[in-house]
């Protein structure tokens, strides 16, 4: 009879969320994140995102870089593959709700902003 371990869902869940914060937080490179953010800038916000499959991306965490704001998560995702080439980028889904991205990028030094975003009634 073999013996296996049953996790809790949330456990599991919780072991998912702490392997990808692990990886986000290893980005440690201010190098990487501005030449990310002069690729954003050249290309422009919209192809930016396409070009990376982040334009399905929602955010509320900006970060602030010479008077520019730019979504943490796509900007994090690029950066990391600068970083990391044989990695490559981080996904658009590696970090959900961009606070594992906001927290790199301000370990590192860059200011972070969080705007909630209303709609109108």
């Amino acid at each position: 009879m073999k013996n296996f371990e049953l996790k809790n869902p949330d456990e599991a869940r919780i072991e998912e969320i702490n392997k990808k914060w692990e990886e986000i937080l290893r980005l440690t490179s201010r190098e990487a994140v501005i030449k990310a953010m002069e690729e954003y800038d050249r290309l422009g916000e919209e192809e930016f995102l396409h070009l990376y499959h982040f334009e399905n991306t929602k955010g509320n965490l900006f970060v602030e870089y010479e008077g520019k704001f730019y979504l943490c998560k796509p900007i994090v995702g690029v950066a990391y593959g600068y970083q990391y080439p044989d990695e490559g980028q981080l996904r658009a889904g590696e970090d959900e709700d961009g606070v594992a991205s906001g927290s790199a990028l301000h370990k590192i030094g860059f200011t972070i902003h969080h705007y909630l975003l209303k709609t109108a009634p």
